[in-house]
């Protein structure tokens, strides 16, 4: 699969489709969006992902701004970035969008 698009919306497309492809018939429903108290929204969460939970944030700069809801989570966060690699702390990641989809889909 090829990243083309340039939001946020067409990476969680995108990433979510790779994920879909990891699903089998017999549960399709098991990588969901998790909606918080508050009404703030994680892209994908589910018992597939391996206790962690993926949000596509689309930017480069201020990329730890948009995670209060991720780190409120009792979920490991992946956060998919334009270009940021940060491993620093491993229960809140940054991986570049290209390389997230590509280990989703491989």
């Amino acid at each position: 699969m090829v990243l083309t698009g340039s939001s946020a919306t067409d990476l969680a497309t995108a990433i979510g489709t790779l994920l879909g492809r990891r699903g089998d018939a017999a549960n399709p429903d098991r990588v969901l969006h998790h909606r918080s108290k508050s009404g703030t929204e994680i892209d994908f969460v589910g018992g597939a992902l391996g206790g962690c939970a993926i949000e596509s944030k689309y930017v480069d700069a201020r990329w730890k701004r948009a995670t209060r809801t991720l780190t409120d989570s009792p979920w490991r966060c992946i956060v998919a970035t334009r270009s940021v690699l940060d491993l620093e702390d491993p229960d809140l990641l940054a991986v570049p969008a290209a390389i997230l989809a590509w280990l989703i889909d491989n």
